[in-house]
């Protein structure tokens, strides 16, 4: 891999040029991290990460981000990982445990995306032309194939997934609760009427329909 300052004719990437696109998702977003019950930092970093030995969320400055929306689902996705300890959720230590915790949290993290009303056929890249759909299956495509032997693992994710994603809205929507504005709270129930089901159909149907590349372990990290 190489950084674009190092290949010709092709101009540095700026950051400043990527502004923040979508207000109304910044504040979901915030309102996820607020809603938090774990520590999360965001700094000039090149990955997203959950560190179990820490507790700890780490993220790209959101600027770094495409748009809000990659920000929120890279969010959800790390929040997923953080919640195994409050939904009885084990990960176990080997390839196959991480495998199967990463169907999990980004499973989890698009149920939690549709029910916050982030549109699932928006662009996760526009030069790639491809959706954020197409991206949650395509990561899961991925780890699907580290786990032999057993077709019906992401069947098996889904329940957990559910759970977590329950776990996560809850937060959010006792944050906004909590803050006595009415509109905000009824808002939120409408955002939830979302079909989860749906999502997960066409996450189903979209596994399969592309090659994906073989996620990189990040040791300890999720």
């Amino acid at each position: 891999m190489f950084n674009a300052s190092q290949v010709e004719r092709v101009e540095p990437y700026d950051l400043s040029a990527h502004a923040l696109a979508n207000a109304e998702v910044e504040r979901v977003a915030d309102e996820f991290i607020e809603s938090l019950r774990c520590p999360m930092a965001e700094g000039r970093v090149d990955e997203a990460y959950y560190r179990p030995s820490t507790d700890s969320i780490t993220l790209p400055l959101r600027s770094q981000f495409t748009s809000m929306d990659a920000f929120a689902r890279t969010l959800l996705h790390g929040m997923c990982h953080s919640t195994a300890r409050e939904v009885g959720r084990e990960v176990e230590g080997s390839e196959e445990g991480y495998a199967r915790e990463e169907l999990v949290a980004e499973l989890g993290s698009a149920f939690a995306a549709a029910d916050a009303d982030l549109g699932m056929g928006a662009y996760a890249n526009a030069d790639m032309g491809r959706t954020f759909l197409e991206n949650h299956a395509a990561y899961l495509q991925g780890w699907l194939t580290s786990i032999r032997g057993d077709p019906s693992a992401l069947a098996k994710a889904a329940p957990q997934a559910s759970k977590t994603a329950d776990f996560i809205a809850d937060r959010r929507e006792r944050l906004v609760a909590s803050r006595g504005d009415d509109a905000r709270t009824n808002a939120l129930e409408k955002e939830f009427l979302s079909s989860r089901t749906r999502s997960a159909a066409e996450i189903s149907e979209t596994l399969g329909a592309g090659s994906a590349p073989r996620p990189r372990a990040r040791g300890r990290d999720l």
